[in-house]
This record gives structure tokens, sequence and C-alpha cells, in this order.
């Protein structure tokens, strides 16, 4: 729990709509402070579950993190570019083609700055989690497929001297029968450099029309080289294994941390399968009237972008960003505000309805 909620916040805080002064009095309403902490862990704990951000997100079983991970989530661009092709190859107009199935694959803001506020270089921090699936240990496998789960002590996290044969409900649990191999990613948090624009290249940018351009593949391409290297990372299955097989464990493969390990080696080959992170960062600068720069800076995933050239992914977390967002810092008191229209006083819409022969006005006005 933040300590800001002991005390009276800024009015600046945007965590919560300011109440009167008479809420923060000293003695004052204890029970509307704690409402709001409470709030605040709550919404925590949401944002870092469907983000795949903060603890006890580091390691997934059984669920695929494009699924449980949905928000601030870049897709790959690969789906959507291959779709796009096809729609010009039938005569359609690309633009109008609809897309399914397919999250944002960029993220981005907008701001304006003063350049002859600007003291230094403008800081772009990019920021993306990533996932990587390995394959399960001998006692993950017991516990996270369904079989575990009916242990006589489900909170022991040590997993010492796991036995297949596993009670539950008073019975034994049948592992006769073979079990799915569990899913398991890891997340890796990688650290980007901050990306510095000069007062030069910003002002270059405004006057060619020409986008700012950073490659983030120093960073992903050392995550890449790490998870490849990692024995534990999953790898493709052999010639003569089928898909099913792959993603069994018979009860044979069960009977010990050997038998499975076994297992695994019969089954796999030791070609691992290798992430396609790509991403970039990408500054368009377009200089005002009264000289300053409205700046529009993006976290783009450019995998698949060049769709003829690119490497198609068996899985999802080979190409995906997750928990992806940018943030930009000015020294000096460079940024400046946008200015809001004024809003008419009355609006009028017209709407015509899907089969309807008429259109239907309606008027709002205030005050």
């Amino acid at each position: 729990m933040h300590r800001k909620f002991d005390t009276i916040p800024d009015r600046s805080d945007p965590e919560y709509t300011r109440p009167p002064e008479s809420r923060y009095a000293e003695g004052g309403d204890v029970d509307f402070r704690r409402h709001q902490a409470t709030n605040h862990v709550i919404t925590q704990r949401l944002v870092d579950r469907i983000s795949g951000s903060g603890p006890g997100q580091e390691t997934l079983y059984g669920v695929n993190p494009k699924v449980r991970c949905f928000a601030a989530t870049l897709a790959s661009q690969y789906r959507f570019q291959e779709e796009q092709q096809e729609a010009e190859s039938d005569g359609e107009d690309a633009a109008s083609s609809i897309t399914k199935n397919v999250a944002p694959f960029s993220t981005g803001l907008r701001l304006r700055i003063d350049p002859d506020e600007l003291d230094g270089p403008l800081g772009i921090q990019p920021k993306s989690r990533l996932y990587v699936k390995r394959f399960p240990t001998y006692e993950e496998q017991l516990q996270y497929s369904g079989v575990a789960s009916a242990t006589p002590d489900e909170d022991d996290d040590e997993f010492e001297d796991v036995d297949p044969d596993l009670y539950a409900d008073g019975g034994k649990v049948d592992v006769s029968s073979a079990q799915p191999l569990v899913d398991v990613y890891e997340r890796v948090d990688p650290t980007f450099e901050e990306i510095q624009i000069s007062k030069a290249q910003l002002r270059n940018a405004a006057s060619s029309g020409d986008e700012i351009t950073a490659t983030l593949s120093g960073t992903l391409d050392e995550a890449r080289e790490a998870v490849v290297n990692d024995s534990d990372t999953v790898a493709n299955r052999k010639d003569d294994v089928s898909y099913d097989d792959a993603t069994k464990v018979p009860p044979r493969a069960l009977e010990d941390e050997s038998a499975f390990e076994q297992h695994l080696d019969s089954t796999f080959s030791d070609e691992k399968r290798e992430p396609l992170w790509s991403a970039e960062v990408r500054v368009e600068v377009d200089r005002r009237e009264n000289g300053e720069y409205d700046i529009v800076a993006t976290l783009i995933n450019t995998h698949g972008e060049d769709f003829e050239s690119a490497e198609e992914a068996d899985e999802e977390w080979q190409t995906f960003l997750f928990d992806a967002s940018i943030a930009v810092e000015a020294p000096g008191g460079a940024f400046q505000p946008f200015e809001s229209q004024k809003i008419k006083g009355a609006i009028r819409v017209r709407r015509r309805h899907l089969g309807a022969r008429k259109e239907l006005f309606c008027r709002a006005r205030y005050e």
C-alpha cells in the first residue's frame, strides 16, 4: 500500500478524482482513505495480471500469454500484412479489408515541444517484456498437468519426493493414460537503452519530413541468443514424431524424473524454437506556424512488416511484445499543452438507420 493514502495527495494525482478537502482532514474520513487504498491494490493487481507485469507473472503454466496478457500487447504484423496482400491480389481495396483476430502492433504518444526551451536531447524510453516457452520440469509436469492438483499437500512448493500415484478425494488418480505436456512460459525483462534525439535531428526531421528511426535489435538479439542457448527452451519435435505424440506424456514417462527426461530427449530435437522478435521506435516531427514541434513517437512491432521476407512464427510468443510502452522526457520546460477546441452551444447529429428510408435528426443544447 502506498503511503500517499495516509496523507493528502497532490492535486495533480491522477489515480482518482480529488474529493473535498474535508475528506482528508486529520482525524477525518478514515473509511474513505481505506476505500481508495483498496481500490488501488485491486486495480494494480488487475493491471499486473492482464499485462504480464508485476510479481506473480514471471512464470505462466498451461496458459498462452497471448490470451492471458492481452493489455499493452503488440502483435506481429505478419497476419495483418498477409491478409492485406491477399485482398490486393483478389482485386479488393486493402485499406477496406477487415483483418480479424489481430492485436495492435504499435503504441505511441503525441506531444508538443518548444525547441527554444529544449535544453538538451529528447529522451525516448521504450519498454517491453517478452515470454519464452520452455520445457516443464518433472515436478511441474506432475503439478500442472491436472495430476498433481490432487496431491495430499497442495501448498508444498518444494515438490520433493513427488509420487505419480497421487491421491484425490480419498482415491488414487488414474495415471494409466497419457497426460498433456505442460506449457510453461517464462517472462524475460530486457532493459532497453534510452534513445537520444538531438535538437539538430528534430530540426532536420521537421524540415525534410523524414522519419527518425531507432531499431531495438541490439537488446532483442541479446535476449534471443540467451533463449537459444538455454537448454530448457522448447525445441522442434523430431521428424518421426507426430504432433499428437509431442504434446502428450505417456504413463511410463511419469514414473520418475529420469524417465521424463528420456521422453523429452526421444521426442524433441536439438533445434530450438527460436524467437523472431523485432521492433523499432519511430518519430515523426511536424513544425507548426509558431515554430513549435508536433511530435509522434511510436513503438512498433516490426515482425512481418516486410511480409515477403518475414519468417512465419510457429507460436505467438516468438513474435509478440508484452507490456509494451514508450515514455518521453525533455529537459527544461519544453513540453507545451495542446489547445482544446471550443464546444459548440448546440450539436446537431444526423443519422441514417440501416434499412430506413428517412434520416433522423437529434439536437443537444447545453447552457
